[in-house]
């Protein structure tokens, strides 16, 4: 039997993007993504708890990606995981987790929504057909 290695997120960007090249001139993008969840804490208090992933994209759709979005802006990134294994500067071995991006949108966003639009500020807005992501 095969498994199968699938993830979806939506997310915010931490960061601009940034793009490099491999030697052999491959374009390489890493971005830092947020996802958040509310969880509730003791006396009903209710918080946002945030997680980080590591999302690298290859080729084209980084440079189409660069400049087009900027920190904060709203993305979903469908990919697969890898687990990268390496050697700290004590000789630790270490594993970093990521995404390896097969798909990334850029998701409709002007900001904070008005609160008749029933959300605030920071919520991924509603989707709108008019806005429909740009797929990568």
């Amino acid at each position: 039997m095969k498994g199968i290695n699938s993830v979806f997120l939506l997310g915010r960007l931490g960061a601009d993007p940034e793009l490099r090249h491999t030697k052999s001139g491959v374009a390489v993008c890493d971005l830092s993504l947020a996802t958040n969840r509310a969880i509730k804490r003791g006396e009903g208090a209710w918080e946002d708890e945030v997680t980080w992933h590591k999302v690298t994209v290859w080729g084209e759709r980084a440079e189409r990606l660069v400049g087009r979005v900027t920190k904060g802006a709203p993305l979903a990134v469908q990919g697969r995981l890898s687990a990268e294994r390496w050697s700290d500067q004590h000789g630790q071995a270490r594993t970093t987790v990521k995404i390896v991006a097969q798909r990334v949108e850029i998701l409709p966003w002007s900001g904070a929504r008005p609160a008749s639009e029933g959300g605030g500020a920071g919520e991924l807005p509603p989707a709108r057909p008019e806005l429909d992501g740009i797929p990568f």
